[in-house]
């Protein structure tokens, strides 16, 4: 084993990584050298993986007797993010629409779900089209069956839901100078900001949708249950009790508590850190709530403490989450709008996607509301 100058011996495990790194195939390589750049665009990391893929096309040629000619402006050699750039670019002069490149709207929908509180619970489906599925019905009835005795019909009665597509957009404002910055700033910023738009939107959508020519949220189909829905309204406007918290989990079955996630305001975490039972606080006051009776807790920002006067207002969904399905229509778009942003030297685009969601089985969640102001 090699030692560093003055006898300072490798930092352990150094000379595994290095024969790793001399033991891996070009392919692997090339990989791994396209993870770094989906990680961290940078025009290093860029370069990397562009030098890689040549020696690969070089030696594939070579193998098959192919002589090899300089293509430098061959559009087939560029990254995907650096054709990215080039057709936002020709897009500047040509209008139009195009279509992110798989690689970086895959990148785009990664981010999208790291920065959503609800997709990383849930069910999603990436569809083509309307999308219908079977979702639980009444279930079925077990029962014992003598020798020779026919099977009794269970009366199971499964249900079906289909997601559709509602069109969500956003606009991307672009100086000229920064589009003839380097492509993987431009890539960066493109897939940080539309990333973080589309998923802040969708959370609020999937919690609190109308449903009506939109995305169905929690609140709205648990308030549409028929029967008595899982609900709970504070006894007083602004003030929230432990029983009450406690009842709007207790709404859920024990199947569908046992795999629950709380959204909470942050008002309402902050008060019930400071819940008290027989004078002692019931939650340790220099550690912060990660659970509540044994379920995991995220405050989301689309919940709130204030009450409204017209109408209860929800501070806590609780609920078993993999039965909210989200249907992704595959694909990115985007569009230039032309000339409105020219006086400013800047360039606009339309992103859009189609997307659509909503509980298959509203039994399987429970709002707390704050009660109407008077």
């Amino acid at each position: 084993m090699c030692n560093s100058p003055q006898g300072v011996p490798d930092p352990p495990g150094l000379y595994q990584i290095l024969q790793g790194e001399l033991n891996m195939t070009l392919q692997e390589k090339i990989a791994a050298a396209l993870a770094k750049v989906m990680e961290n665009p940078t025009d290093e990391n860029l370069k990397e993986y562009e030098n890689l893929v040549k020696v690969k096309k070089i030696q594939d040629a070579q193998d098959e007797g192919v002589e090899i000619k300089d293509k430098k402006n061959n559009p087939e050699q560029l990254t995907d993010a650096q054709k990215f750039v080039k057709d936002l670019k020709e897009a500047m002069t040509n209008g139009g629409t195009l279509l992110v490149p798989t690689t970086i709207g895959a990148q785009i929908e990664k981010l999208k779900y790291e920065y959503s509180n609800i997709r990383k619970y849930s069910t999603v489906h990436p569809c083509s089209g309307n999308y219908t599925f079977a979702v639980e019905g009444t279930g079925v009835t077990v029962s014992y069956i003598s020798e020779g005795s026919p099977f009794t019909d269970s009366g199971a009665n499964p249900g079906s839901c289909t997601l559709s597509a509602y069109k969500l957009g956003a606009l991307v404002k672009i100086s000229s100078e920064f589009l003839e910055d380097s492509a993987a700033d431009i890539v960066a910023y493109i897939t940080q900001i539309v990333a973080k738009g589309f998923a802040l939107k969708e959370d609020h959508e999937f919690l609190l949708g109308s449903g009506s020519n939109a995305i169905t949220g929690v609140v709205t189909a648990v308030a549409a249950q028929t029967g008595t829905p899982n609900v709970v309204v504070s006894a007083t406007s602004g003030t929230a009790l432990w029983t009450e918290v406690k009842s709007t989990i207790q709404k859920l079955n024990g199947e569908y508590r046992k795999g629950a996630t709380i959204f909470i305001a942050q008002g309402l975490l902050d008060a019930i850190h400071e819940f008290k039972d027989s004078g002692k606080y019931i939650f340790e006051q220099n550690t912060p709530i990660t659970h509540i009776m044994g379920i995991p807790v995220v405050v989301s920002p689309d919940l709130t403490t204030t009450a409204s006067a017209s109408a209860n207002t929800p501070w806590m969904v609780v609920g078993d989450f993999r039965y909210y399905h989200i249907a992704d229509r595959k694909g990115l778009e985007i569009k230039r709008l032309n000339e409105t942003f020219a006086a400013n030297d800047q360039v606009g685009f339309l992103v859009k996607q189609r997307i659509d969601g909503k509980p298959t089985v509203a039994a399987a969640f429970a709002v707390y509301y704050n009660k109407k102001s008077a």
